[in-house]
């Protein structure tokens, strides 16, 4: 009997782009550096990550797999969205607005207030379309295999944010600039030629003719804000597998009930006071407990190649976030197909159905990656994950896995031309 501990740590470089706002590919190393592929590989690695079924496979060992914490972290503010942000608050240009409207009344004044508005208006132009994103992963299992009778139970944690900064006082600030501007050119055209320009005649949205009132509040007329939409999944499960002789070919099926915490951020603030620290705060959540089930299929189709089929959350939930956004839990199928002979193993992984992100965006993806194990303490990994509905995300990964006397240690890392990922498992076997 061997017995496997392992203890994984992933980190995501602070360089992903601005609009990839899904989860990571994968929680595993191994899996990380070949692209995401797994459902068709008998590994214990990565079973209740991927397929369930594979834990009675004929071709995985017996034993107890057990797998501490695998924490995966992913984030990107290429657009220097907290800096800028920062930056903008720290101007007090909203507060110079107000005080600029506050002691209106004299000529010039009024200028002054439009000067401020147009600044204010440059200032969040170029906050505008700035966007952020973070992931999070954790994951803790423990798995005994078996041909009759395998049970594995998984507790996962995943979490997903897209934000960005919408600006919506352009044509509000242009007016009250242009409001401002003719009502003073009027004042001092009276002053001038004595009282050529009468204010009480003329049509004015954000000026009282009579008192010389500025009508624009600053609470409550900025309307551009910050938002942060976001997805938290955890997940309790328990993989139940089992094995039969199909016409000569070893199937093996999984099932995986589960018991599903589902949490929905809707966060949106005002530029001035937004602090995405907050964005768990009650008035931006909505929770929902739900039982959802897995189902899980691995074939040995021969001695060389394998194939497997999972499908996720059969159970289609449709949640609304507290700014009435609709949000949809879908059934989610992948296909895998792997060969293996002597010290080479490739895979293949196809997402038969599109995944909705937080952000609305949709992703699908197809994952190929390669395993070389030509020596007996060292393996080579490389991949390449593919996605069918943004190029922009495609990954190029690579890894190097080692065995010294019983400790495994995995090292994996992906990249594109503006994200990239590492990831590195520790784990031994006795």
């Amino acid at each position: 009997m061997k017995t496997t501990i392992a203890l994984g740590v992933s980190a995501a470089l602070l360089s992903i782009c601005a609009n990839a706002t899904g989860f990571l590919p994968s929680h595993q190393t191994k899996s990380l550096a070949m692209g995401g592929v797994g459902v068709a590989i008998p590994d214990l690695t990565t079973a209740l990550t991927h397929n369930p079924a594979t834990l009675s496979a004929s071709k995985v060992e017996s034993g107890f797999w057990l797998q501490l914490p695998v924490a995966t972290v992913g984030a990107s503010d290429e657009d220097d969205f907290i800096d800028a942000l920062d930056d903008f608050q720290d101007s007090e240009i909203i507060d110079r607005l107000d005080a600029s409207i506050n002691s209106a009344g004299t000529i010039g004044s009024y200028t002054d207030i439009a000067n401020n508005a147009d600044e204010l208006s440059s200032e969040i132009a170029n906050l505008s379309g700035r966007q952020i994103d973070a992931s999070l992963g954790l994951l803790g299992s423990l798995a005994v295999p078996g041909q009759e009778f395998g049970i594995g139970i998984k507790a996962s944690t995943g979490v997903s944010l897209g934000g960005q900064i919408n600006y919506k006082d352009a044509d509000s600030l242009a007016a009250l600039s242009q409001d401002l501007r003719n009502f003073d050119n009027c004042l001092e055209s009276n002053q001038q030629t004595f009282g050529s320009c009468d204010p009480r005649t003329m049509s004015w949205s954000y000026i009282d003719p009579l008192s010389g009132e500025v009508l624009f509040n600053t609470e409550d007329d900025i309307a551009s804000t910050v938002s942060l939409q976001g997805l938290a999944v955890t997940e309790i499960g328990i993989s139940l597998s089992t094995s039969f002789n199909v016409k000569g070919k070893h199937l093996a099926v999984a099932l995986t009930p589960k018991l599903q915490h589902v949490s929905l951020i809707d966060y949106s603030v005002g530029v001035e006071t937004a602090d995405i620290n907050d964005f768990n705060e009650d008035e931006f959540l909505t929770n929902h407990t739900e039982f959802n089930t897995d189902i899980a299929a691995f074939l040995e189709i021969n001695e060389h190649w394998n194939a497997g089929l999972v499908g996720t959350n059969l159970l289609s939930k449709e949640y609304i976030t507290t700014d009435q956004r609709v949000v949809e839990i879908n059934p989610q199928a992948v296909l895998g197909l792997s060969y293996h002979r002597d010290w080479v193993t490739v895979a293949l992984d196809v997402d038969a159905t599109k995944q909705n992100l937080p952000n609305g965006e949709d992703e699908q993806i197809v994952a190929l990656g390669v395993e070389l194990d030509a020596l007996e303490f060292a393996r080579i990994r490389i991949g390449y994950r593919h996605d069918l509905e943004n190029a922009d995300r495609d990954l190029v990964s690579a890894g190097i896995g080692f065995n010294l006397f019983g400790l495994n240690v995995d090292i994996g890392a992906a990249a594109n031309d503006s994200r990239a990922l590492a990831s590195m498992q520790l784990g031994y076997r006795w």
